[in-house]
């Protein structure tokens, strides 16, 4: 009976606990509720007000513009541009002697060590006031065009097209100040996102920045002030110039650009990207733009509509002392691309370039398979002598009739290559396939290179900051690893860092 009693008393109290413990919840929960709906408020009025903080801010910022664009030009005489470095390479290619009896292992000279930054430490160009992303309009009109064979789209207002009137500067600070008023900030944010989708370097964002005004706009002065109002607008450092009542942009870039005439301004050098007639001098506007960032030559390859392109069948080691004939393809897109980018003898900048992923895709798989159970210098030695014996040589000079260094897709797809195309693709493949540092080595008609290995490696080095770097020359045709040209052994050499390979397992892991 007691029992009964006290069984029925803990029910009693349980169930009191349960209501009042529902009734806790509830209570807790209409608070929550209360907070969250007070938290919500809150961010939505701080958002509202930040975002009409940015657009006062970035409204200022025009009208300030707008008024520097109507003052008077200053007039600069232009410079004829910089002719292509001359890289003369040997006539015939050289062959390695077993039989010449020299020094091994000997330091090898050099002057000067050029370091560039890591591109992926420089942070590319953004606007001044991020761009909302804008919901679709109910009607919705927008401009279709092709950039490199790759079908594109960008919004614009659904309203008559901004037309410059005049080219005087007052003309052009009343069409700034049209489009600058909020229309256009969809056309500027599709354009963006097209730079992200397409992975896009900054000389191919200038392009489609280009190639859409030029569609959108017949006339070649409005289409040259919206290319430059859309890279403005993204954070690129631009000028707009004027000569004989016509238009051009000039680019001033991290690094030198050789074949495009230039203006001086500043000391630094600002290249006219396209112009109508080579007028001998140009009127500039000379307006900055906040928070405006210089355009770099260092490229991401792009996400072009596949356009695939057969290389043909190369000879590639099977890692037994042999060879397999492999068909290789790249991009006819991307070929485009390549044939329209500035070339500035920046090797180290086409070295870091690497291969296409088209390209990657035939000839990754069969040379890992070809270096797995090797050791960091044997595979180095085998990816050398697969650089040295399988491109047929010629100088530039005969196959184009001036320098023109290629890319790594582009060495297999000319029928000839000389020294720089072949250090640059050399220094690709030891970075991607074996994940070891490279530097270029410049002698006056020469380019070679040499590699960090982790281990103790015979033969010709260099020390650069305390690091043992062994000479590998992919045109000395059947040397291996630590064996220089004797003619350069004693000459000093430039040496040109290329941004450190990421981290990587030795290749005895490849899959």
């Amino acid at each position: 009976m007691n029992r009964l009693i006290v069984t029925a008393a803990l029910l009693i109290a349980a169930a009191h606990f349960s209501y009042a413990q529902d009734d806790s919840l509830k209570t807790h929960r209409s608070s929550f509720d209360r907070y969250r709906e007070r938290a919500e408020s809150e961010f939505d009025r701080y958002t509202q007000k930040r975002e009409e903080d940015f657009e006062a801010y970035r409204q200022k910022v025009d009208r300030q513009f707008a008024i520097f664009v109507a003052r008077s030009w200053k007039s600069y005489e232009v410079s004829p541009a910089v002719p292509r470095p001359e890289c003369p390479d040997p006539p015939e290619l050289p062959i390695f002697n077993p039989d010449d009896i020299l020094p091994d292992g000997i330091p090898v000279p050099y002057d000067t060590v050029i370091t560039v930054p890591d591109p992926h430490d420089m942070p590319r160009p953004e606007p001044l006031v991020p761009f909302e992303e804008q919901e679709p309009a109910p009607v919705e009109k927008s401009v279709a065009f092709e950039l490199y064979g790759t079908p594109c789209s960008v919004r614009i207002p659904d309203a008559p097209a901004p037309h410059l009137g005049s080219t005087d500067e007052k003309s052009v600070s009343e069409w700034w100040t049209e489009t600058a008023s909020g229309a256009y900030d969809v056309t500027v944010s599709d354009c963006l996102s097209l730079r992200e989708e397409l992975r896009l370097c900054d000389w191919a964002y200038l392009r489609l920045a280009g190639m859409f005004a030029s569609s959108y706009l017949d006339d070649w002065n409005d289409a040259v002030l919206m290319q430059f109002f859309i890279m403005v607008k993204s954070g690129y450092k631009v000028r707009l110039a004027k000569a004989d009542d016509s238009f051009v942009i000039l680019a001033p870039a991290q690094q030198g650009i050789v074949g495009m005439r230039y203006l001086q301004l500043g000391g630094a050098a600002y290249y006219i990207v396209e112009e109508k007639s080579l007028a001998p001098s140009y009127q500039i506007c000379d307006c900055e733009y906040p928070g405006e960032k210089l355009m770099s030559l260092y490229l991401m390859l792009p996400n072009l509509e596949p356009s695939p392109k057969s290389l043909g069948a190369f000879s590639v080691p099977d890692g037994q002392g042999g060879n397999r004939q492999v068909n290789l393809s790249s991009d006819s897109n991307l070929f485009a691309f390549l044939d329209d980018y500035p070339h500035g003898g920046n090797w180290e900048v086409m070295s870091a370039a690497s291969l296409s992923d088209r390209l990657k895709a035939g000839l990754y798989p069969v040379l890992k398979e070809s270096l797995r159970g090797k050791s960091p210098a044997e595979g180095a030695e085998l990816l050398l002598h697969f650089v040295q014996r399988s491109f047929s040589y010629m100088t530039d000079q005969e196959q184009f009739g001036y320098e023109r260094a290629l890319f790594c897709d582009e060495t297999f797809r000319f029928p000839y290559s000389d020294c720089e195309d072949r250090a640059i693709l050399y220094s690709a493949l030891v970075r991607d396939l074996l994940g070891l540092d490279v530097v270029l080595l410049y002698y006056p008609d020469h380019l070679a290179t040499a590699v960090l290995f982790d281990e103790d490696v015979p033969g010709d080095y260099l020390m650069v900051d305390g690091r043992r770097f062994t000479v590998c020359d992919p045109t000395f045709i059947g040397a291996g690893i630590g064996r220089a040209m004797p003619q350069y052994r004693n000459v000093a050499a430039q040496v040109i860092r290329i941004a450190a390979a990421p981290h990587t397992p030795g290749v005895q892991a490849a899959p």
